[in-house]
């Protein structure tokens, strides 16, 4: 297999990858709170997770960031502090994906 033959099969696992994501009533409500809580009352959208998931979470809020949907990343083990002294203030959070 040469060097493109074996871009191709990647690339077209990669799209199997997506076109495998069920698209449930779930996933429909997700995307219609975020953009509700996000877009259209201006808040920010909050990934979180430890270990693997953590890792996962920070490219997701690192990839919403880049499309210009606000979010970051917040471990669980600080969550409790930061909202504790941050909300009312700088940062309020609309929306929680973990």
């Amino acid at each position: 297999m040469n060097f493109t033959e074996k871009i191709e099969e990647i690339l077209q696992k990669e799209a199997q990858a997506i076109l495998d994501i069920p698209v449930t009533d779930q996933f429909e409500k997700a995307v219609e709170l975020i953009v509700e809580q996000v877009h259209r009352k201006g808040g920010k959208l909050v990934t979180s997770g430890m270990g693997k998931a953590g890792q996962i979470a920070m490219n997701i809020a690192t990839t919403f960031c880049s499309t210009g949907t606000p979010a970051v990343f917040l471990h669980p083990s600080e969550a409790q502090r930061v909202l504790h002294l941050r909300c009312g203030r700088a940062i309020c959070f609309s929306c929680t994906l973990e």
